[in-house]
Parts: C-alpha cells; sequence; structure tokens
C-alpha cells in the first residue's frame, strides 16, 4: 500500500518545486498543492513537515532530492497496512527480505551523514529512509530508524558507534585556539628586556608571561611618569 501511495504521491510533487512558480509565495504554493491533492494524508504530513522549517532551509530542500525523501517517508507513514490474502501469518512476506551485509555497508556508508544535531534529525531521517528504500534495504533501514527515534541523542550517538560511525556533536567541535597578535618593533624590544630582568617568567605559559611583562611595563611607565 504504502509504494501505492509513493507512486501516486511523487508525480504530484513538481509543483511544490523551486523554480516552478518563481513568482508564488510559500503560502500560495501550498494552498494549489493541497487542492491539487484532495488533502490527502500523505501530502497534509509532507506539508507540515515543510512548514516546520525555516523558510531558507525550505526553499533548499524544495530544490533538491531531499524533497523525494521527505515526501516518500510521508507515503509510509501514512500508508493503511495491507492484510494478507493467502500467505499464513506465521511466514515472513518475500519483501521483507534483505542482505544483511549490504545494510551494514549501508549503514556505515550513510549514517556519517548526520551531523549529531537534534534538530537536523528528521529530515536527515526522511533522508536516510529514502535512499535506504532505494539501496533495498528499506526494511532494516526502518527498523533501525523507529528504534533510534525513541532514543536521547547521545544515546543516538552510541548505537550509531556499534556500526562503525562516530559522530561528534556540534558543541563538541573544539574551535582552533585564537592567536597571539604580532607585537611592533618597540614593544619586542621592551618585552626582551622584561625577560632579560625576569628570567622565570620564560618557564610560564605564553599567555600569563604576557600578562606579567605587561604589568611590568605598566609599572616601569608609571615609575618614570613620577
Amino acid at each position: 500500500m504504502s509504494e501505492e501511495v509513493w507512486a501516486w504521491l511523487h508525480p504530484q510533487l513538481h509543483d511544490l518545486r523551486s523554480g516552478e512558480h518563481p513568482d508564488s509565495t510559500w503560502d500560495e504554493v501550498r494552498e494549489r498543492f493541497r487542492q491539487q491533492t484532495d488533502d490527502h494524508p500523505a501530502a497534509a504530513l509532507l506539508i507540515e513537515r515543510l512548514d516546520l522549517l525555516p523558510d531558507e532551509e525550505r526553499e533548499r530542500v524544495l530544490g533538491g532530492d531531499e524533497l523525494d525523501a521527505l515526501a516518500y517517508e510521508a507515503a509510509h507513514t501514512t500508508a493503511e497496512p495491507t492484510e494478507p490474502t493467502e500467505a499464513p501469518a506465521e511466514e515472513s512476506p518475500a519483501e521483507e527480505s534483505y542482505d544483511e551485509a549490504a545494510w551494514h555497508e549501508f549503514a556505515q556508508t550513510n549514517l556519517a551523514r548526520w551531523n549529531g544535531d537534534a534538530g537536523s534529525w528528521t529530515e536527515f531521517r526522511a533522508w536516510f529512509a529514502y535512499y535506504a528504500a532505494e539501496a533495498s534495504v528499506g526494511v532494516p533501514a526502518e527498523t533501525f530508524l523507529q528504534y533510534v527515534d525513541g532514543l536521547a541523542v547521545d544515546d543516538r550517538i552510541a548505537t550509531f558507534l556499534q556500526y562503525g560511525v562516530v559522530i561528534t556533536p556540534p558543541d563538541e567541535v573544539e574551535e582552533p585556539p585564537a592567536s597571539t597578535p604580532a607585537l611592533d618593533a618597540q614593544t619586542e624590544a621592551a618585552v626582551d628586556e622584561v625577560l632579560d630582568e625576569h628570567p622565570e617568567f620564560a618557564e610560564i605559559s605564553e599567555e600569563r608571561r604576557l600578562q606579567l611583562i605587561a604589568e611590568v611595563m605598566a609599572e616601569q611607565a608609571l615609575a618614570e611618569q613620577t
């Protein structure tokens, strides 16, 4: 059933894409799409997801492949499950079989595309589910996504590590240390003079050394004024 919804929804995305109606506002594009799709649940969910995005982010999604990924997820989320007709309940449907090695390779390659930010998870999730289905590993991917959906960010990152994928949250990325400003010739000569008088300054950190030198130079300047 979900594939039928996707097959119907995909052609409808044409009018949503950036560039099709350059003079229209998002509100106008949204309303046309709703009328065109008769507020189908999958289309309504897609619009809801797009409404949550900032304007610039929405424009970027509408201009790329991520629109397909969001729509694909909406189609699968809202599709009604089909009832089995002939197969016994204990038998697994054929479409649920998958290549375990292919799934692990896909996961190791593509899980690393998430940046560790909770705010980007929904967009990444849709992208991952879409391309997993394209790679014929949609079943294990959806099982995995449903599991990590309920985890906190730290636990989700720990689960990724089980696939050999290391995610560094944005707030843990180290910034390069600030460089020490260059000194003019006169100041550099004064610093050398202070260091000659206080050789113990050479044994401490550069930041603290410059601070002490500045204090000594300030005292010397004050003494010269009195």
